[in-house]
């Protein structure tokens, strides 16, 4: 029986990830998720036997930070720690770093282990989320035990030096020389990746790829269309990268007709975007705007079939690439994104607009009065365009497919 265990470190299963196993299960007989602490959205998968959640419990968490300490004085680490001292200092946000990276390790290492022996190695597939601390406790299962396959997806902070210097000090090589293959998430990242490293042998760029994740659509339906207004959606976490101001600011002076703009999710900057969004509609009478809050991924889609959007914005500075857009495009949503990250290989003309990343408020609003310029017939078009660039290419279920088909053998 062939078992996928996947690793991860965070409070709930990613939605990337919530779409990889939901296709997983054709290619494995049992799925393990194993995590540092109980995933909140695991209910996902209430009822079906096929997918087991693993997790230590409080005690021993605090036995595996205490393990942790230790680690700092094995061989491998003592070598990575002088090598960083030597050429960046000391700091403690490495320390730190290493620290919680460590600790993750000795929580979900164990457990993972435990179901390699109930299962016997050749029978077990190991796929880290992240390019990080899942990453080494990957590499770690791999080299005790040789007949496990060993993978890991690779993203965007974990892997890119210019977001975060400390990664060359990460047990690079020794992911890299464990590990079976490491799967990018766009081509843009892999040789962000590579460019930012440094010289990497030429074993190690043999098992570097590049699959791309997609969404899953369960449906036939396009998102509607309503002729009285303008239509705006974005979905994202309410944070300053994401930009929100700036829509609020391309929407301040607004003459061209009705326009409404819906944004899905909180956070951080949440209050000073409504406190704007306010002061724009009462400045401004074509324009609403309504914040809808959190909603599950399961929400979002429904809102996309059910609700009229005529552009999805993304004014995100940074990005890996974005689960959002693809989520869009598959209800036939056209894009307005900034090109950042792996942004470029999810929009091009085919399905919307690339901006650049040093935007203004009147940049971005002149993008949306082309939009709202085109002809029913044209939108009709980049409607249909949209949605068949997406299945082309992002379709979760192609996409996942291809990749298990590869990881499983």
């Amino acid at each position: 029986m062939k078992q996928l265990i996947i690793l991860n470190h965070q409070p709930d299963i990613p939605p990337f990830m919530l779409t990889e196993m939901q296709c997983a299960n054709v290619f494995f007989d049992r799925i393990w998720y194993v995590n540092t602490r109980a995933p909140i959205n695991r209910n996902v998968f209430d009822g079906n036997e096929q997918y087991v959640f693993l997790y230590p419990s409080s005690i021993q968490r605090k036995c595996a930070s205490i393990r942790a300490l230790l680690d700092f004085f094995c061989l491998r680490s003592l070598k990575q720690i002088h090598s960083f001292i030597k050429n960046k200092g000391f700091k403690w946000h490495y320390f730190r770093g290493l620290a919680r990276g460590f600790a993750a390790d000795r929580c979900i290492r164990p457990i993972a282990q435990r179901i390699i022996n109930q299962n016997e190695a050749r029978n077990c597939v190991v796929l880290s989320t992240w390019f990080g601390a899942c990453a080494i406790t990957a590499a770690h299962l791999k080299k005790r035990n040789p007949m496990l396959r060993a993978f890991s997806l690779a993203h965007s902070y974990e892997i890119l030096v210019s977001r975060s210097p400390n990664i060359p000090y990460y047990f690079v090589d020794f992911k890299h020389e464990n590990l079976d293959g490491v799967y990018f998430i766009a081509e843009i990242m892999r040789d962000l990746y590579i460019n930012g490293i440094g010289p990497l042998k030429e074993e190690y760029l043999k098992r570097m790829h590049v699959c791309h994740l997609g969404s899953i659509k369960d449906d036939n339906v396009l998102n509607v269309s309503d002729p009285s207004r303008f239509n705006i959606c974005t979905c994202s976490r309410m944070i300053p990268l994401k930009r929100l101001d700036v829509l609020c600011e391309a929407l301040r002076s607004w003459a061209f007709g009705p326009v409404k703009w819906s944004h899905i999710g909180g956070g951080e900057t949440e209050h000073r975007v409504k406190q704007l969004a306010s002061e724009v509609m009462n400045n401004n009478p074509l324009v609403k705007i309504e914040f809808l809050g959190r909603k599950t991924n399961k929400q979002v889609k429904e809102y996309y079939r059910d609700n009229p959007a005529d552009v999805f914005c993304n004014l995100s500075s940074i990005e890996g690439v974005p689960i959002s857009i693809m989520e869009a495009i598959s209800y036939g949503i056209p894009v307005i994104a900034t090109d950042v990250g792996g942004t470029k290989e999810v929009v091009n003309s085919q399905d919307g607009f690339l901006i650049n990343r040093d935007i203004s408020a009147d940049s971005v609003r002149k993008v949306l009065e082309s939009f709202v310029a085109r002809s029913l017939e044209e939108k009709v078009e980049l409607r249909e365009s949209t949605y068949k660039f997406w299945e082309e290419h992002f379709n979760a279920k192609v996409n996942a497919n291809l990749f298990f088909s590869i990881i499983s053998v």
